[in-house]
């Protein structure tokens, strides 16, 4: 027996042991667009507005344990989704786009991470169920060949069409299997949302801080707080955000949000609309993560259909919030565990 060479054969499948480790374990090559792919030229289109978005530059936006997001990846997706449609970004203001990208990339980025968990839990599906949501889709469009032709006139393709729909599914069984379904609601929650207000309809004057640096912003405070103080002395709310506001949906509106419910504005937002007394002017700046406003609260109405004839409508409600609530528990913790930071420009 040589020992000398049964050692150096152990040493050698030691080496190729790690080796094949830290092949396997290293996260995957780094996303990059290629030149003339319709993702790519979407890219140089919005490198106008923002110039990191340039597909040389492939900005990481996000960064986990496991992987990381890039702008490339980002835009490769929203082509995907929206084909020839998302050519309509470039009509965005450079803050809006900057904005939705960053949405997009942390949207992308946890359904990254959502699938990596529902694949390890063992959540499998089948090419049936898959093809099963595309005849569906199919259906509603009109039949499966006008469906396919309107995908191709998006320059959208079924392959990816379908790889979505596989990655919806996997991710809806596996937060069924990990979070439930069952979400009792009691009839005293019942008759507290039923005596809330329904709806509030308001003024506001927004200023946008996306993509903003810290200089900017600072002037843009003071500049906002100049203009509450000129609100809350009398000049004409309306008139204020006509001349100042860059909200376009509702500027020259003078700022008007009408009967806005629960749910549709950002959380802060929507505290404010709520809360600050009818006819009266919020007393700080309210800030969101597209900028700050000052808000002007004009009426708030009640539910006005008996709650016998809404009692189910509420119960679907406060089910919905409270399954929104576990997700987002849930994704807190699942960033936390994966070291998950965003990035911006």
């Amino acid at each position: 027996m040589n020992l000398i060479s049964d050692k150096r054969k152990i040493i050698q499948l030691l080496c190729l042991i790690f080796l094949t480790a830290a092949v396997c374990t290293k996260k995957p090559d780094e996303f990059r667009l290629r030149e003339g792919t319709p993702a790519f030229d979407l890219a140089v289109q919005l490198s106008q507005l923002i110039p990191a978005l340039h597909p040389d530059l492939n900005r990481v936006m996000v960064v986990t344990k496991d992987f990381e997001v890039t702008s490339g990846e980002v835009i490769d997706d929203i082509y995907k989704q929206q084909g020839r449609q998302s050519a309509q970004l470039r009509e965005l203001q450079p803050g809006q786009l900057q904005e939705f990208i960053d949405f997009r990339a942390r949207l992308l980025a946890e359904r990254k991470m959502l699938i990596s968990r529902a694949l390890e839990g063992g959540i499998s599906i089948t090419d049936e169920d898959v093809e099963r949501v595309f005849l569906r889709q199919a259906s509603n469009a009109g039949g499966e060949t006008p469906y396919r032709q309107l995908l191709a006139a998006r320059g959208m393709e079924e392959t990816n069409i379908r790889e979505s729909i596989r990655s919806d599914l996997i991710i809806q069984r596996f937060l069924l299997k990990t979070l439930g379904d069952e979400f009792p609601v009691s009839d005293e929650e019942v008759r507290i949302v039923y005596e809330q207000d329904k709806t509030t309809t308001v003024r506001h004057i927004f200023k946008s801080t996306v993509g903003k640096s810290e200089e900017e912003i600072r002037a843009i405070y003071t500049g906002m707080e100049e203009l509450l103080e000129r609100a809350r002395n009398g000049e004409a709310f309306s008139e204020l955000a006509e001349l100042y506001s860059e909200d376009p949906a509702s500027r020259e509106k003078g700022g008007l949000y009408e009967n806005i419910g629960r749910g549709e504005m950002m959380r802060a937002f929507e505290y404010a609309a709520f809360t600050i007394p009818v006819g009266e002017i919020s007393d700080k700046i309210i800030s969101t993560p597209s900028g700050y406003h000052i808000i002007k609260v004009i009426e708030r109405k009640k539910e006005s259909r008996p709650l016998e004839n809404v009692r189910e409508e509420i119960i679907v409600r406060i089910k919905q919030a409270k399954q929104g609530q576990a997700y987002q528990n849930y994704m807190a913790r699942l960033k936390e565990e994966n070291g998950f930071q965003i990035h911006t420009f």
